[in-house]
């Protein structure tokens, strides 16, 4: 078994301590250093394969150091360790450059075997924790089509799936999420959910807006369509 040299960010003093000492009896998990300080984790760097960074030395320190590890030396894979289960935290490190996560109280064996996986590429993403990536992804995607567009020119509604169009159409007729839920037979969680994610992919503050354009867009289509050649005959 191949031998990963490991890094370690933390704000403890000794290899006795903290992270290292969680980690020097792993069989082929190699300790090269522990710091908390910048420029030696940049002269520590070359020499490692896996970064663990703690959470402990605090967020803001703790991404800024992700994202320098990742400019300087991308082959090295960098992961947080001690999170709360906060997908909106965790989303944080992942746009820093961290490729994995361990979670507070997660026990050494644990750690060590995360490590072990996230070096392999093969660490697991909880279900939770994937739907929220995904949808972290999908608005990135929609903030950097904003910006190729116009100005004043917002997504339309087929932006929506056809799901969220249902739903929608019956938010425009002022239904409540619980008329929706019983009307479409889904919770209303599900609901909750969607709707929430129309306002997200329609760029709009509160169900009135939403459905105001829901109605604009509609009237305005139906529109065009009336006003179409008709080639059938």
């Amino acid at each position: 078994m191949a031998v990963i040299r490991v890094l370690i960010i933390d704000g403890a003093q000794t290899l006795e301590s903290g992270l290292g000492r969680l980690l020097t009896q792993e069989p082929n998990l190699h300790i090269v250093g522990q710091t908390s300080s910048a420029e030696e984790m940049t002269f520590l760097l070359p020499l490692s394969d896996l970064l663990l960074v703690s959470a402990t030395i605090g967020h803001d320190k703790a991404g800024h150091m992700i994202r320098q590890a990742r400019e300087t030396h991308p082959e090295v894979k960098a992961v947080v360790v001690g999170l709360d289960r906060r997908p909106d935290l965790v989303l944080r490190f992942v746009e820093a450059g961290a490729v994995g996560y361990v979670l507070q109280h997660d026990s050494a064996s644990q750690l060590a075997r995360q490590v072990r996986l996230i070096h392999e590429d093969k660490a697991p993403v909880s279900p939770d924790m994937a739907a929220h990536l995904i949808d972290r992804l999908a608005e990135l995607s929609r903030q950097q089509e904003r910006t190729a567009l116009p100005t004043g020119h917002r997504p339309g509604l087929n932006a929506l799936t056809p799901r969220q169009l249902q739903v929608l159409a019956l938010v425009s007729q002022s239904m409540t999420n619980e008329e929706i839920s019983q009307r479409l037979h889904i919770t209303r969680g599900t609901v909750k959910n969607h709707v929430h994610n129309i306002l997200k992919r329609l760029d709009v503050n509160s169900r009135q807006q939403a459905a105001m354009m829901y109605q604009t867009q509609m009237v305005s289509g139906d529109e065009e369509r009336r006003s179409a050649p008709d080639f059938a005959h």
